[in-house]
């Protein structure tokens, strides 16, 4: 953000010889080029380049950083490098307003743990397995005793999806919690094409799940969790523990026998199971998904 509050994104590149401005992540009131020492302010534009006092008809303003577009959707900041795309929120129209009835406290809410996973699938594969939880009675006997499977409901949208349902109770086999009716809610949402928004039962938090396409049969999964305090509680580490030792570890099983089995000349394709209701056991989810790739 400039001085002047407004949120701005550019390729990382400088504008006289190329080189990267900036790694990491970090606060600066002026970005250094490395190379040259070109020097930029936060709104982009040209502060200083060495030498240049000294060139007839050097324009300081024709070699400010090229910028990218930029917006915001749930206190998340998204960039898009096709400067003519629709805006974000017109093709995810009710998505913020779904995620922050779940977690309202997700303004004041800090990275508190991240964790990285390399999955022996392809990414589409990973992205089917979470829009459906047909799969769930069978292979996450956890997360059923936490969500309850008969309020569990999915709803397609534009370029989005919705999947919730409320916890059974408070002390699951998964973990326990303490809190209201607030704390008791589950939901998680789909953003095409790969980005996965997760709301678990319990003290107010938001997880983000990326399913990173690394080659045609690898993955990364990247799970980021954020919650009050950058330090989680017992409560939260337990709950992060279910998810990094539990559904994890069942979920790539899953996606990596999958990709192992759509080698097979014993698979030609399947069928969807798809319930009027819209309930766990329904697969228009990955329909919709499908029909995006499409």
């Amino acid at each position: 953000r400039g001085k002047d509050g407004v949120l701005r994104a550019f390729y990382n590149v400088c504008q006289h010889r190329a080189h990267e401005i900036v790694k990491g992540s970090g606060c600066a009131k002026v970005l250094t080029c490395p190379y040259h020492a070109w020097t930029y302010r936060t709104d982009g534009s040209l502060r200083t380049a060495r030498g240049s006092e000294h060139l007839p008809d050097f324009d300081k303003e024709a070699f400010g950083l090229k910028p990218v577009r930029v917006e915001t959707l749930a206190s998340f900041v998204f960039v898009n490098l096709d400067p003519d795309a629709p805006a974000l929120k017109d093709q995810s129209e009710g998505l913020e307003d779904e995620i922050r009835a779940y977690c309202p406290e997700i303004d004041g809410l800090v990275l508190a743990h991240r964790a990285t996973y390399d999955i022996a699938g392809n990414w589409k594969n990973s992205v089917d397995n979470f829009l459906e939880c047909y799969h769930c009675h069978v292979a996450h006997s956890d997360f059923c005793d936490l969500v309850d499977m008969d309020t569990y409901r999915s709803v397609c949208h534009r370029i989005y999806s919705s999947h919730c349902g409320r916890s059974r109770h408070t002390a699951s086999r998964a973990y326990t919690y303490s809190g209201g009716d607030r704390a008791q809610k589950f939901g998680s949402w789909w953003l095409w094409p790969n980005l996965s928004i997760e709301v678990f039962p319990g003290a107010p938090n938001v997880n983000i799940f990326h399913h990173v396409p690394v080659g045609p049969e690898r993955t990364m999964h990247v799970f980021e969790f954020y919650m009050q305090s950058p330090t989680p509680t017992a409560e939260q580490q337990d709950a992060i523990r279910y998810i990094d030792e539990v559904l994890q570890v069942e979920d790539i099983a899953l996606v990596e026998s999958v990709q192992r089995g759509l080698k097979s000349r014993g698979y030609n394709q399947g069928r969807f199971i798809v319930d009027p209701g819209r309930t766990d056991m329904s697969e228009h989810a990955v329909h919709h998904f499908h029909t995006l790739v499409a």
